[in-house]
């Protein structure tokens, strides 16, 4: 079991009245946790008890006086450790008004009622960093660095709750533990998709590259293609000459000025496809 009150939340009356309960201040933290797994089956003003928040567990009947709000149900089951109400001071208490805030509890069990400090060994919040590992965590966790040799000394055997300087109770440290895994599980998720993404990159800059290289070939196609095309071109423009030199060779001169005549015109044809 563990207490219903922060572990650091200082015991203003021990075991008193036939119920044997205990009497616990509302500093440094208001908030009632569940000392074992419980249902609660009553959540009602009660007199002088105030509001009166009762649970069953495996221990006994849990008896919560005082409360300034509920935080469940008739019915619920609880949790260890989960908080269940808030400390006030409802009913009668001594003094009255916020002055006399605190939390009255008391346990019937199948023997009679027991002195609920007897039943526990630590609190939900109050938990104790019995290693060198959890002192580590802690800092990690809630100062964002690593502990020294002697800090983790000075640290072991003390509370989660005197550490953290009474701003986290267990619970809280215990979701930003989660949250903490969590954000890592995503990080490990965005760098996998990163990794895809550069692998992808990388496949994509190798096919520009064959792209451009494919280019610079057929760029250097096309330029032969062009040297062709002036060679055919300059070729018809030689045939044409060579029509015209056959037609004026037979038209114009006799048959024995006809060889003077075409090496006339094979002078100027050569002369031609020097241009």
């Amino acid at each position: 079991m563990r207490s219903a009150a922060g572990r650091l939340n200082r015991i203003t009356q021990t075991a008193h009245l036939k119920s044997r309960a205990v009497d616990y201040s509302a500093r440094p933290d208001r908030r009632i946790y569940a000392p074992e797994a419980m249902t609660v089956t009553e959540a009602r003003p009660a007199g002088q008890c105030g509001n009166l928040l009762r649970a069953k567990g495996k221990t006994g009947t849990h008896s919560f006086c005082h409360l300034a709000s509920y935080k469940v149900r008739v019915g619920q089951r609880v949790s260890e450790g989960q908080v269940i109400g808030i400390m006030g001071y409802s009913g009668y208490t001594i003094p009255s008004g916020p002055a006399g805030r605190h939390l009255h509890w008391y346990i019937m069990t199948s023997k009679g009622y027991v002195y609920p400090p007897t039943l526990y060994k630590t609190s939900s919040k109050g938990e104790i960093m019995d290693t060198n590992n959890k002192v580590q965590s802690m800092y990690y966790l809630l100062r964002g660095k690593k502990a020294t040799t002697g800090e983790v000394a000075g640290h072991r055997g003390k509370t989660y709750q005197s550490f953290a300087e009474s701003k986290y109770t267990k619970q809280e440290v215990d979701n930003r533990t989660r949250k903490i895994a969590s954000l890592k599980s995503e990080a490990s998720q965005t760098a996998a998709v990163t990794k895809r993404l550069a692998t992808a990159t990388d496949s994509l800059n190798k096919s520009n590259m064959t792209i451009t290289e494919l280019n610079r070939r057929l760029t250097g196609k096309q330029a032969e293609i062009d040297e062709l095309s002036d060679a055919n071109a300059n070729l018809g423009r030689a045939n044409t000459v060579l029509a015209r030199a056959n037609e004026t060779l037979e038209a114009q001169v006799g048959e024995s000025d006809k060889w003077t005549t075409f090496k006339a015109l094979i002078r100027e044809l050569f002369n031609f496809t020097k241009k």
